[in-house]
């Protein structure tokens, strides 16, 4: 009978002497760190030596097959019972000749698949996990970008379990990209290496095998080096067999960490020597060319640009985004003459496709470039009105350009770039009509946001009755208007009657909220609307922070909804928990001025708690 945890984990941390044992031996390479606790079976002899248990694995597989229907069923009950300490020789059994053996070892992997689902106890992890074996690939890969997304590495044990369980080979290369892929400079590094090798130890999967060379980096940088070029070259020779997109940008993946551990251990030349091999391979689409400049930024890998251009000039020379992203090195670098040179040639390129300014726009606007981004802006804005073709381009622009303004606190220059797109609603019943259910933002919300700017300029002015003008036409052309019913709960000097008339008109704006939360449950957007409305006003704390919640859970990783959760707490006097989620929101958008100006207020206020204790 199995004893306590530590015990089994002894026993299976030994099986790493064994060798040439077929099944038991592949066994007896990957069932390295524990089997789950509370497992019993009288059949294993805890105190027999290693390579009987490793045998009697093997032999249980075997017996998968076996023409008595007893001897099978209890063969799969035992092996049922290790779970995912034997997956690893499960799916191995996957290819074993008889096929009674590759049905049921199959039926067991799959058990163990739906099982590590559930494992997780963080509701983000578990909605993205979420009958993650249903889904495509494409999906799948998706799921997986979200959990790397996820702040404080919430996602990052998910992610191992599906380096180790995705059936996809690919896929699961991938995900072990994609947790290389975190900044290295991070304090979480020295967690995030016990937690890959608590999780991954079992697997000799490739992707697996690559995290686990990686976690022993800070302890022994030239064994890791020397490892990690093996493992390269291991990629490079299934390259020449299989020569998919997939297979060179895990190539290329691979080679930017050797590369990023050659400059960590101040080997420049070798990192250079590296990077000009990785060229071979990558294939220079815009899209692998700025991810790999924005890397190189990061990195502060300055001599590695020229290599990069030698090779892939004429691409970034058409490419508006690449030359941002090569302005960005150069200003960087010190140079803000050429930086400055290399935006404005991007801004140059196709100088009347609106779309392609505003997407450019938009990106380096939520990349924290944002006087490029306003550039780009207002390029678009200065382009021929053309209505009459369903052209929103400059309309859009617009509104993108507020946005940036409002963030940035230019209150006054936000109500100058909205106004003439709030005249367009106004006057125009064709800008109405093709705003409607084509765009994101529906013209009586613009309308009240156009009166909302409105009214902080005449708070700032120090002009009460024109604020309060303002809003109360802002709330008529947008009952729910969340923002506008907070402005106006705080309004100052308020009488009684004027606060509960705002009171009733906040309980309406709330109850609009639950009737869409139960028209479509699965829909986040009504409980963060809910969560921010409440947590910035008063009402039911209790209930704003599960709405929040719950929107996170349907949109795991949404730095706007992380912010109301921050809210959340605040509103409950927990303000340790609120700047603790506040900077986990910046973490996602580093850039938003708004939620920085948050994180300060929220810090003075858990001081000022602190020192009163």
């Amino acid at each position: 009978m199995f004893g306590t945890s530590a015990l089994r984990r002894s026993l299976v941390c030994r099986f790493l002497s064994l060798a040439g044992l077929g099944i038991g031996a592949h066994v007896a390479a990957l069932a390295r760190p524990c089997l789950a606790d509370g497992v019993k079976d009288a059949a294993v002899d805890l105190h027999g030596d290693d390579e009987r248990l490793a045998a009697q694995v093997a032999q249980w597989i075997e017996q998968l097959g076996d023409p008595r229907y007893a001897i099978r069923a209890r063969a799969e009950n035992r092996l049922a019972t290790l779970g995912s300490a034997v997956f690893e020789a499960l799916d191995a059994a996957q290819t074993h000749r008889d096929l009674e053996v590759r049905t049921r070892a199959g039926h067991l992997v799959q058990s163990i698949r739906r099982d590590w689902t559930l494992e997780s106890r963080t509701p983000e992890v578990r909605e993205l996990l979420k009958d993650y074996d249903d889904q495509p690939e494409t999906d799948r890969l998706s799921r997986m970008r979200q959990l790397a997304k996820l702040g404080d590495d919430a996602g990052l044990p998910a992610l191992c379990r599906l380096v180790r369980f995705e059936q996809s080979e690919d896929l699961s290369k991938q995900g072990a990209i994609l947790i290389l892929e975190q900044p290295r400079a991070s304090a979480l590094w020295p967690q995030r290496s016990k937690i890959l090798l608590a999780n991954l130890r079992l697997s000799q999967r490739p992707g697996a095998i690559w995290l686990k060379t990686l976690a022993g980096y800070p302890s022994d940088p030239t064994g890791t080096l020397l490892a990690l070029e093996r493992l390269v070259e291991t990629e490079l020779r299934l390259l020449a067999k299989r020569s998919t997109q997939e297979q060179r940008e895990i190539v290329a993946a691979l080679l930017r960490q050797q590369i990023a551990l050659l400059i960590e251990s101040r080997e420049r030349d070798r990192a250079v020597a590296v990077m000009r091999k990785a060229l071979e391979f990558d294939s220079g689409d815009p899209g692998s060319l700025t991810k790999l400049m924005e890397w190189i930024t990061q990195q502060e890998a300055w001599e590695l640009i020229e290599p990069v251009l030698s090779r892939f000039d004429h691409v970034f020379q058409n490419n508006p985004q690449l030359l941002y992203v090569l302005a960005d090195a150069r200003r960087l670098q010190g140079n803000e003459a050429l930086a400055n040179q290399l935006a404005s040639q991007a801004l140059s390129i196709d100088p009347q496709n609106a779309t392609s300014h505003i997407q450019v726009g938009y990106w380096l606007h939520h990349r924290g470039r944002a006087a490029w981004a306003e550039r780009e802006y207002r390029h678009v804005i200065q382009l021929p009105q053309r209505p009459q073709t369903n052209d929103l381009g400059p309309f859009v622009a617009r509104l993108w350009l507020t946005d940036l303004l409002q963030d940035q606190d230019r209150i006054e220059e936000a109500v100058d770039a909205l106004a003439p797109a709030f005249d367009l609603l106004q006057n125009d019943a064709n800008i109405r009509g093709m705003i409607e259910g084509r765009f994101s933002r529906s013209p009586a919300s613009i309308r009240s946001k156009y009166h909302y700017l409105q009214a902080m300029v005449h708070k700032r002015a120090g002009d009460t009755a024109k604020q309060r003008d303002a809003l109360n036409r802002a709330l008529q052309a947008d009952p729910t208007d969340a923002d506008v019913l907070i402005a106006m709960y705080r309004q100052s000097n308020l009488t009684p009657a004027e606060h509960k008339r705002i009171m009733q008109a906040i309980q309406y704006a709330a109850d609009q909220f639950r009737l869409q939360i139960n028209n479509s449950p699965e829909e986040s957007t009504a409980y963060n609307q809910f969560a921010w409305l409440i947590a910035n006003t008063e009402g039911d704390f209790d209930l704003a922070l599960r709405f929040s919640q719950r929107s996170l859970e349907l949109s795991p990783g949404a730095a706007g909804y992380i912010d109301t959760l921050a809210h959340c707490f605040a509103a409950k006097k927990n303000y340790a928990e609120a700047v603790r989620q506040q900077a986990k929101a910046i973490e996602l958008e580093p850039h938003s001025q708004e939620m920085r100006r948050n994180y300060e207020r929220f810090k003075a206020a858990e001081e000022k708690q602190r020192g009163g204790k």
